[in-house]
């Protein structure tokens, strides 16, 4: 059953948001730590839309690994987030971005509705409860997130594995409505709380001699 089946009137942190209620949506969240799988991603930039499987591994607060696949399983693209660094790379286009994850040119670039170290709290369901926020009634956990940008991600489908209450359905869209970008991710086949290699976090120092590598810093 779809969360937004269940949606309340929209409360605005923390002017409408009782203690109470805030404490209990925050002990949920941090139960949220790490979580990895597979799934469906679907983009959309500049009228062009792209939707392939996906992994995805995420550890809070600030790591997180995208690769988009093809149906064989190769990587099409790829997106690393590792604290205040970020890795992107589209093998179609042969084209590589590094840098910072705070440089102003960042959000233009990427093919993302929010600035990447967004769509960690987006995955992994914590978004900042300061800003305004919708929460369900049945699931008593948020759906909508308003972004001080006016990106709004939307949370759907809580599901409960091993204790832990994740969202299967992500949903985001940018605030620019004139050239709206578009992001969703939809589990398939994941588990919270496992450990995650290291490894897959690590932003290469150089692009491979087929693509093309600009940097932001």
């Amino acid at each position: 059953m779809a969360a937004c089946a269940h949606v309340t009137s929209v409360t605005n942190t923390p002017d409408q948001l009782t203690a109470e209620q805030k404490q209990e949506i925050l002990t949920r969240q941090e139960k949220r730590t790490k979580v990895s799988g597979t799934g469906f991603v679907s983009f959309s930039m500049n009228g062009k839309s792209t939707a392939a499987p996906g992994v995805l591994l995420v550890e809070w607060p600030d790591r997180l690994r995208l690769e988009i696949q093809d149906p064989i399983g190769s990587i099409l693209a790829l997106l690393i987030v590792n604290g205040d660094s970020f890795w992107w790379e589209n093998r179609e286009t042969k084209e590589a971005l590094t840098g910072k994850v705070n440089h102003p040119e960042l959000e233009k670039l990427l093919p993302f509705p929010v600035n990447p170290k967004f769509l960690i709290p987006g995955i992994m369901g914590r978004p900042n409860l300061e800003d305004e926020i919708n929460i369900s009634a049945y699931w008593k956990e948020v759906i909508h997130w308003k972004l001080k940008n006016d990106a709004d991600v939307f949370f759907e489908d809580y599901a409960m594995r091993l204790g832990v209450q994740y969202p299967t359905v992500i949903r985001m869209l940018s605030g620019n409505k004139e050239e709206q970008k578009k992001l969703e991710w939809q589990w398939k086949d994941w588990q919270p709380e496992q450990k995650i290699k290291e490894k897959n976090f690590q932003i290469p120092l150089e692009a491979s001699k087929n693509l093309k590598l600009k940097k932001l810093f």
